[in-house]
Protein backbone atom coordinates (compact mmCIF):
# COMPACT_ATOMS: atom_id res chain seq x y z
CA UNK A 1 0.00 0.00 0.00
CA UNK A 2 1.58 3.43 -1.32
CA UNK A 3 2.20 6.29 1.84
CA UNK A 4 -0.65 8.31 -0.42
CA UNK A 5 -3.20 5.93 0.04
CA UNK A 6 -2.17 5.29 3.52
CA UNK A 7 -2.64 9.39 4.49
CA UNK A 8 -5.60 9.07 2.48
CA UNK A 9 -7.02 6.09 4.73
CA UNK A 10 -6.37 8.03 7.91
CA UNK A 11 -7.98 11.44 6.20
CA UNK A 12 -11.42 9.24 5.76
CA UNK A 13 -11.41 8.26 9.11
CA UNK A 14 -11.52 12.03 10.67
CA UNK A 15 -14.83 13.85 11.44
CA UNK A 16 -16.09 15.76 8.41
CA UNK A 17 -15.35 18.96 9.87
CA UNK A 18 -11.67 17.78 10.36
CA UNK A 19 -11.02 16.21 6.64
CA UNK A 20 -12.59 19.66 5.61
CA UNK A 21 -10.15 21.87 7.34
CA UNK A 22 -7.49 20.09 6.10
CA UNK A 23 -8.78 20.27 2.58
CA UNK A 24 -9.47 24.24 2.91
CA UNK A 25 -5.77 24.69 4.55
CA UNK A 26 -4.36 22.93 1.52
CA UNK A 27 -5.33 25.59 -0.74
CA UNK A 28 -3.45 28.15 1.48
CA UNK A 29 -0.24 26.22 1.20
CA UNK A 30 1.76 24.15 3.16
CA UNK A 31 1.88 26.68 5.96
CA UNK A 32 -0.79 29.10 6.71
CA UNK A 33 -2.58 31.08 9.44
CA UNK A 34 -5.38 30.70 10.86
CA UNK A 35 -6.85 33.54 10.63
CA UNK A 36 -6.73 33.29 6.59
CA UNK A 37 -8.07 29.88 7.14
CA UNK A 38 -11.27 30.78 8.97
CA UNK A 39 -12.21 33.38 6.22
CA UNK A 40 -11.53 30.96 3.59
CA UNK A 41 -13.84 28.29 5.69
CA UNK A 42 -16.61 30.88 7.17
CA UNK A 43 -15.76 29.53 10.06
CA UNK A 44 -15.79 31.11 13.84
CA UNK A 45 -11.75 31.13 15.22
CA UNK A 46 -12.58 29.64 18.38
CA UNK A 47 -14.04 26.84 16.97
CA UNK A 48 -11.60 26.68 14.29
CA UNK A 49 -9.15 26.72 16.83
CA UNK A 50 -10.41 23.63 18.63
CA UNK A 51 -10.35 21.66 14.99
CA UNK A 52 -6.78 22.51 14.33
CA UNK A 53 -6.33 21.44 18.55
CA UNK A 54 -7.50 18.11 17.44
CA UNK A 55 -5.42 17.25 14.03
CA UNK A 56 -2.32 19.25 15.82
CA UNK A 57 -2.84 15.23 18.04
CA UNK A 58 -3.65 13.23 15.63
CA UNK A 59 -0.06 14.62 13.86
CA UNK A 60 -1.34 15.97 10.92
CA UNK A 61 -0.49 19.80 11.84
CA UNK A 62 2.01 21.41 14.09
CA UNK A 63 2.21 25.24 15.53
CA UNK A 64 5.28 27.03 13.81
CA UNK A 65 4.81 30.11 15.06
CA UNK A 66 2.19 32.53 17.22
CA UNK A 67 4.31 35.69 17.63
CA UNK A 68 2.60 36.28 20.90
CA UNK A 69 -0.64 36.27 19.18
CA UNK A 70 -2.86 33.11 20.17
CA UNK A 71 -5.68 33.77 18.11
CA UNK A 72 -3.36 33.90 15.00
CA UNK A 73 -1.01 30.74 14.62
CA UNK A 74 1.09 30.14 12.37
CA UNK A 75 0.70 26.07 11.08
CA UNK A 76 1.87 23.69 8.63
CA UNK A 77 1.50 20.17 7.61
CA UNK A 78 3.57 17.80 9.44
CA UNK A 79 4.63 16.08 6.83
CA UNK A 80 4.91 16.91 2.65
CA UNK A 81 3.27 13.85 1.76
CA UNK A 82 0.37 14.92 3.76
CA UNK A 83 -0.10 18.42 2.17
CA UNK A 84 0.68 16.77 -1.16
CA UNK A 85 -2.04 13.75 -0.70
CA UNK A 86 -4.88 16.17 1.01
CA UNK A 87 -4.62 18.32 -2.02
CA UNK A 88 -5.96 15.95 -4.17
CA UNK A 89 -8.84 15.19 -2.89
CA UNK A 90 -10.31 18.71 -3.86
CA UNK A 91 -12.46 19.18 -6.97
CA UNK A 92 -11.56 21.54 -9.30
CA UNK A 93 -15.04 24.02 -8.49
CA UNK A 94 -14.49 23.48 -4.44
CA UNK A 95 -10.74 25.24 -5.57
CA UNK A 96 -12.03 28.10 -6.98
CA UNK A 97 -14.69 28.96 -4.19
CA UNK A 98 -11.81 28.35 -1.61
CA UNK A 99 -9.02 30.35 -3.98
CA UNK A 100 -11.42 33.41 -4.27
CA UNK A 101 -12.26 33.22 -0.20
CA UNK A 102 -7.85 33.62 0.70
CA UNK A 103 -7.91 36.09 -2.72
CA UNK A 104 -10.43 38.32 -0.94
CA UNK A 105 -9.04 37.99 2.31
CA UNK A 106 -5.47 38.97 1.60
CA UNK A 107 -6.80 41.89 -0.53
CA UNK A 108 -9.50 43.56 2.32
CA UNK A 109 -6.50 42.72 4.69
CA UNK A 110 -3.69 44.98 2.49
CA UNK A 111 -1.83 42.08 1.20
CA UNK A 112 1.84 43.79 -0.56
CA UNK A 113 2.73 40.19 -1.87
CA UNK A 114 1.86 40.95 -5.52
CA UNK A 115 2.91 36.77 -7.13
CA UNK A 116 0.57 35.45 -3.68
CA UNK A 117 -2.22 37.83 -4.61
CA UNK A 118 -2.05 36.73 -8.82
CA UNK A 119 -1.40 32.96 -7.55
CA UNK A 120 -4.48 32.73 -5.74
CA UNK A 121 -6.44 34.51 -8.73
CA UNK A 122 -5.51 32.37 -11.06
CA UNK A 123 -6.37 29.21 -9.33
CA UNK A 124 -9.64 31.66 -8.72
CA UNK A 125 -10.11 31.05 -12.55
CA UNK A 126 -9.60 35.09 -12.27
CA UNK A 127 -7.12 35.45 -15.00
CA UNK A 128 -7.43 39.36 -15.97
CA UNK A 129 -6.68 40.28 -12.30
CA UNK A 130 -3.81 37.19 -12.13
CA UNK A 131 -2.47 39.16 -15.04
CA UNK A 132 -2.49 42.29 -13.28
CA UNK A 133 -0.78 40.91 -10.39
CA UNK A 134 2.30 39.80 -12.52
CA UNK A 135 2.23 43.28 -13.74
CA UNK A 136 2.55 44.72 -10.65
CA UNK A 137 4.95 42.35 -9.94
CA UNK A 138 7.09 42.50 -12.99
CA UNK A 139 7.17 46.21 -12.03
CA UNK A 140 8.85 45.92 -8.28
CA UNK A 141 11.43 43.40 -10.04
CA UNK A 142 12.78 46.10 -11.88
CA UNK A 143 12.41 48.69 -9.78
CA UNK A 144 14.80 46.97 -7.89
CA UNK A 145 16.53 45.63 -10.74
CA UNK A 146 16.04 41.96 -10.42
CA UNK A 147 15.43 41.24 -14.29
CA UNK A 148 15.04 37.11 -13.99
CA UNK A 149 12.21 37.69 -11.58
CA UNK A 150 10.82 40.03 -13.63
CA UNK A 151 11.02 38.75 -16.96
CA UNK A 152 9.39 35.00 -15.04
CA UNK A 153 6.43 37.56 -13.74
CA UNK A 154 5.91 39.26 -17.31
CA UNK A 155 6.35 35.84 -19.38
CA UNK A 156 3.07 34.79 -16.59
CA UNK A 157 0.84 37.95 -17.45
CA UNK A 158 1.87 37.59 -20.97
CA UNK A 159 0.43 33.97 -20.96
CA UNK A 160 -2.61 34.46 -18.75
CA UNK A 161 -3.74 37.51 -21.03
CA UNK A 162 -3.32 35.58 -24.31
CA UNK A 163 -4.70 32.60 -22.99
CA UNK A 164 -8.23 33.93 -21.18
CA UNK A 165 -10.44 33.09 -23.74
CA UNK A 166 -13.59 33.57 -22.06
CA UNK A 167 -12.84 37.27 -20.98
CA UNK A 168 -11.85 37.94 -24.33
CA UNK A 169 -15.34 36.60 -25.52
CA UNK A 170 -17.28 39.05 -23.50
CA UNK A 171 -15.27 41.65 -24.00
CA UNK A 172 -16.67 44.92 -26.11
CA UNK A 173 -14.89 45.97 -29.49
CA UNK A 174 -12.87 48.68 -27.54
CA UNK A 175 -11.73 46.12 -24.93
CA UNK A 176 -10.64 43.86 -27.45
CA UNK A 177 -8.72 46.32 -28.93
CA UNK A 178 -7.23 48.05 -25.46
CA UNK A 179 -6.48 43.96 -24.78
CA UNK A 180 -4.51 43.96 -27.93
CA UNK A 181 -2.38 47.02 -26.99
CA UNK A 182 -1.58 46.21 -23.74
CA UNK A 183 -0.39 42.68 -25.04
CA UNK A 184 1.68 44.92 -27.97
CA UNK A 185 3.44 47.06 -24.53
CA UNK A 186 3.93 43.85 -22.40
CA UNK A 187 5.71 41.90 -24.89
CA UNK A 188 7.71 45.31 -26.21
CA UNK A 189 8.35 45.61 -22.21
CA UNK A 190 9.83 41.79 -22.31
CA UNK A 191 12.13 42.38 -25.12
CA UNK A 192 13.69 44.98 -22.69
CA UNK A 193 13.97 43.01 -20.30
CA UNK A 194 15.57 40.51 -22.40
CA UNK A 195 18.44 43.23 -23.70
CA UNK A 196 18.97 44.29 -19.75
CA UNK A 197 20.19 40.57 -19.53
CA UNK A 198 21.92 40.24 -22.42
CA UNK A 199 19.43 37.88 -24.02
CA UNK A 200 19.93 39.95 -27.54
CA UNK A 201 18.87 37.08 -30.09
CA UNK A 202 15.87 36.87 -27.84
CA UNK A 203 14.80 40.13 -27.42
CA UNK A 204 15.29 41.04 -31.44
CA UNK A 205 12.78 37.94 -32.04
CA UNK A 206 10.44 39.02 -29.17
CA UNK A 207 10.37 42.51 -30.63
CA UNK A 208 10.25 41.63 -34.81
CA UNK A 209 6.69 39.39 -33.30
CA UNK A 210 5.32 42.94 -31.96
CA UNK A 211 5.88 44.67 -34.92
CA UNK A 212 4.03 41.66 -36.75
CA UNK A 213 1.23 41.98 -34.33
CA UNK A 214 1.59 45.76 -34.75
CA UNK A 215 1.18 45.11 -38.53
CA UNK A 216 -1.62 42.65 -38.52
CA UNK A 217 -3.81 44.97 -36.10
CA UNK A 218 -3.67 47.69 -38.09
CA UNK A 219 -4.53 45.13 -41.50
CA UNK A 220 -7.65 44.46 -39.33
CA UNK A 221 -8.66 47.78 -38.24
CA UNK A 222 -8.01 48.50 -42.05
CA UNK A 223 -10.38 46.17 -43.15
CA UNK A 224 -13.13 46.63 -40.60
CA UNK A 225 -13.19 50.72 -41.36
CA UNK A 226 -13.31 49.08 -45.12
CA UNK A 227 -16.75 47.36 -44.60
CA UNK A 228 -18.55 49.69 -42.46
Amino acid sequence: ESMTAVILSRVDHLDYELSETLKVASCIGYRFETEVLAHAMDCDSKVLGGFLDVLEKKNFLEVTSNEGNTENKMYRYKEHAVFGSIRTLLMGSQKVVIHSKILHYLEITGCMDDKLLAYHAEQSEKYQEAAMFFEKATAKSLDSYDYPTAYASLVRAISLRESDDYALSKFTEAQVKEANLRLLILKRSLGDILRQTARYKEAEEVLLQCLSDFSVKADEETDWRFKH
